[in-house]
């Protein structure tokens, strides 16, 4: 567990992009991205206020080394307004210029007056995407001058995706090293705007789960006598979900507002949601084998068995969710995603299998036994998680032509959705049907123990007839 205490104790990672000093030297004909995210015009932005100026900026806080101060000298600090750098550079002779140089002079859009000579080539296109004279200014060295500081500040008038660049186009410059920090502002605080939507989802989520935990508690107060194991399972697994959804909302809450998500909360916030997920996935498996209702306890090697699967999703799944998940402000490895991605896959895929043909075997077992109450309630749990399994389907599809597409491009406000909301949501959708179906009420126990009676039918049926039919959906 090393690498997990590594990242408890690194600090705090910043929407403030911090430029380090490491980064390796530029040289004339080169440009370098420094990061990009999707800023909202003011009168697009969905909310404003504190810490929020109501106006959309990104400040630059800079300084420059060069190892060569013989002449005077320029670099360039360019926000360009569509992150596929399109607009950047041109194709002249088969050959890709991204600077204007005397040699390419006069035959490419945005090298053909004497200003754009030395310079980054911003062709028209690029233009009516928006960029402007105030898309960028230069850092301008004197002769005998090798380090420079600048303080930009560039406002941003249209709503999209933006990315921070400097260039090297001067042929006197020698090559450059720069460090320092990029501040990125939306009307409403540091969040970026393909992740504002999380901060009202999880405020939102937040009471929606207060008010089902309020509801669950006024029953289970109600019925307490009647309690079973399962009740306990549920209840534990709504406190998870409670923390979980406060402890997302003061993260996003933390970034937007000092712009700075710290490790500790970050990474407690992932283990809750990991946590949550791992016993959720197992409190399904066991009550689709029967457990508490068909049958009072499990056998000990099905507990291990799950419990040891659990155990190794809860390790992938808490790997995969810091490292991969972590790209919200920071790159993330591809060899990484691709080693995480399928172990977490294939335990998903053991869980739902073990899951339907529990629920399979139940089914058979309560027909077989004529509990009809049983296995009405039975029936509709798996009616709950078939449909739930075949919208994950399909949404998992749409994601595959959103990645594809590179929809995410010109449709980053939906992000939040594609990537953690709509699972949230389905998540809560059939947690809270199961709530439903087993709530406590005052049949529970006599419901639970229907099984110890004598298994022919004709006793069955009037043990039934005796309890009343289908008891335990009476809340009364």
């Amino acid at each position: 567990m090393l690498w997990l205490l590594s990242l408890l104790i690194l600090g705090a990672v910043g929407l403030k992009h911090e430029v380090p000093q490491k980064k390796q030297p530029m040289i004339f004909a080169s440009y370098r991205s420094l990061t990009g995210m999707a800023m909202y015009a003011p009168e697009d932005a969905p909310s404003t206020g504190e810490p929020g100026t109501g106006e959309t900026t990104i400040k630059a806080d800079l300084t420059f080394h060069r190892d060569r101060a013989h002449n005077v000298a320029s670099v360039e600090l360019l926000v360009i307004p569509d992150k596929d750098m399109e607009g950047v550079g041109a194709w002249v002779d088969s050959t890709n210029y991204f600077c204007c140089t005397r040699d390419i002079f006069n035959k490419a859009d945005g090298c053909r007056e004497d200003k754009h000579l030395h310079k980054l080539i911003i062709t028209g296109e690029l233009k009516r995407k928006g960029f402007d004279e105030g898309s960028y200014t230069t850092v301008d060295f004197e002769k005998g001058e090798l380090d420079k500081k600048i303080s930009w500040t560039h406002t941003v008038k249209n709503t999209g995706l933006d990315i921070f660049v400097v260039a090297v186009c001067d042929p006197y410059l020698g090559s450059i090293t720069f460090e320092g920090e990029t501040v990125w502002m939306n009307p409403y605080g540091h969040l970026p705007g393909e992740l504002y939507g999380f901060l009202p989802f999880y405020g939102w989520m937040s009471i929606v789960y207060v008010v089902a935990a309020v509801v669950w508690f006024i029953l289970n107060f109600m019925y307490w006598k009647e309690l079973l194991s399962i009740h306990n399972y549920i209840t534990l697994v709504l406190a998870m979900c409670m923390l979980e959804m406060a402890t997302w909302y003061g993260d996003y809450m933390s970034l937007n507002t000092a712009g700075t998500r710290y490790r500790v909360p970050f990474v407690l916030g992932m283990m809750t949601s990991v946590t949550r997920r791992t016993v959720a996935r197992m409190l399904v498996v066991a009550v689709s084998m029967g457990h508490g209702i068909v049958k009072p306890n499990l056998e000990k090697g099905t507990k291990k068995r799950i419990l040891l699967l659990g155990f190794v999703y809860w390790i992938f799944a808490f790997m995969f969710e810091v490292f991969i998940h972590y790209h919200e402000t920071n790159e993330v490895s591809p060899t990484l995603r691709l080693i995480l991605t399928p172990p977490v896959a294939i335990l998903d895929g053991i869980f739902w299998w073990w899951i339907f043909v529990s629920l399979h075997q139940t089914v058979i077992e309560l027909t077989t036994q004529k509990q009809s109450s049983k296995l009405s309630l039975y029936r509709n749990f798996s009616f709950t998680l078939g449909f739930a399994l075949v919208i994950a389907f399909l949404f998992a599809c749409y994601q595959l032509y959103y990645i594809w597409g590179a929809l995410y491009l010109e449709q980053w406000q939906y992000m939040w959705v594609m990537e953690v909301g709509f699972w949230q949501i389905l998540y809560t959708v059939v947690f809270f049907i199961i709530m439903f179906l087993w709530r406590p009420n005052q049949h529970s126990k006599d419901y639970a123990f229907m099984q110890q009676i004598p298994k022919d039918a004709e006793d069955a049926e009037e043990f039934e007839t005796g309890l009343g039919a289908d008891t335990f959906g009476d809340s009364d």
